[in-house]
């Protein structure tokens, strides 16, 4: 049996109304030294017999039906049956251009990187709402030319600085197998951490010994309310301090610029936590409530003070107060006047 150049894993829930357009966008491509696995993980709805459909027209598709465990195990599953040189994942509500995996052979057969990274598009009712780049210009990296690249994918420099595009997704990266297999990289299920797609790029990437940067954006990312990511996070703090511990478990922590960045992460975390709290999906007074105890957190309160020199606009200034001094009220307040503000401005 010949080997294919390219393993595409897409894990696949209930996703009948979007299955189909990522399905075509992987066997419409001008590219066919491919195998594509779809991992039906138990959906009650027509997806599984979708999938088996695409099966019986296309021999390079293999699908494999197991119980609901969620999409990180799908892609467990999906990478233990891949026999291609190098991985690729897809969610099933998404897509990718047409010429995308004819462009990262063409890579691949000039530099055999262990990593190709590259941006997205997110999409909205089939319209390009925003367009996200990799951060580094174009080329080929290798050795300690990744030692900033590493930094960044902790966390930014400064806290709360999200003006450098930290393009963190699984699916805007292309995996040599061997890397994944050689240090036994899998992923963590979103039932323990959050942001597990961050886990498994931090991880693939520290072991990375080279790395191509593309200026492309081959990924299409639909943000169609109801989804995940779009959703309120139970336990998310709980869940994002299980993430901090793998990232500690992950990288150098002897290594001072490490600890830095490792602190912005987990000051990011809470607030994060903390925007959750704020978007509405509870009450004023249960969200207030909730941020007050998200301030309290000793390790947040620690970080910030040793991290105080790295707020560096006035916003991050303001906010890093706010939590300081753990005024709940003024974060909510805060937050929910911005967002009337944007929406006043978008509309």
């Amino acid at each position: 049996m010949t080997v294919p150049q390219i393993s595409v894993i897409i894990p696949v829930y209930n996703v009948e109304h979007y299955l189909e357009r990522c399905i075509d966008s992987v066997i419409g491509q001008n590219y066919t030294d491919m195998e594509l696995i779809l991992v039906d993980d138990g959906s009650s709805d027509q997806s599984g017999s979708i999938c088996d459909a695409y099966a019986c027209r296309d021999s390079r598709i293999q699908v494999i039906h197991q119980e609901n465990m969620g999409p990180c195990e799908a892609r467990n599953t999906g990478l233990a049956a891949a026999c291609g040189e190098y991985i690729s994942f897809i969610d099933s509500d998404d897509w990718i251009e047409k010429n995308t995996y004819m462009r990262l052979q063409e890579i691949i057969e000039e530099y055999h990187p262990d990593m190709v990274r590259f941006g997205f598009k997110k999409m909205q009712s089939g319209k390009i709402v925003a367009e996200r780049k990799m951060s580094y210009p174009k080329g080929f990296y290798q050795g300690e030319m990744l030692n900033p690249q590493r930094l960044d994918i902790i966390s930014n420099e400064h806290i709360l600085d999200y003006k450098k595009n930290r393009v963190l997704s699984a699916c805007t990266n292309f995996y040599k197998k061997e890397l994944i297999e050689e240090h036994g990289i899998r992923f963590v299920t979103e039932r323990e951490i959050l942001n597990e797609d961050y886990l498994f790029v931090l991880q693939t990437f520290m072991a990375a010994e080279s790395v191509y940067i593309s200026d492309s954006n081959f990924y299409c990312y639909d943000t169609r309310s109801g989804s995940i990511t779009m959703s309120y996070r139970q336990n998310m703090l709980e869940r994002k301090k299980k993430l901090f511990q793998k990232y500690c478990q992950s990288v150098d922590t002897q290594n001072r610029d490490v600890c830095m960045r490792l602190k912005n992460f987990y000051i990011d975390c809470v607030y994060a936590c903390v925007v959750n709290e704020c978007s509405g999906y509870r009450s004023r007074f249960d969200s207030i409530v909730a941020i007050r105890e998200l301030l309290k957190d000793q390790r947040l309160q620690k970080y910030l003070r040793d991290n105080k020199k790295q707020a560096d606009s006035l916003k991050t200034k303001w906010l890093c107060f706010l939590m300081r001094h753990r005024l709940a009220v003024g974060m909510y307040g805060g937050y929910r006047l911005l967002q009337c503000v944007k929406n006043m401005v978008n509309t």
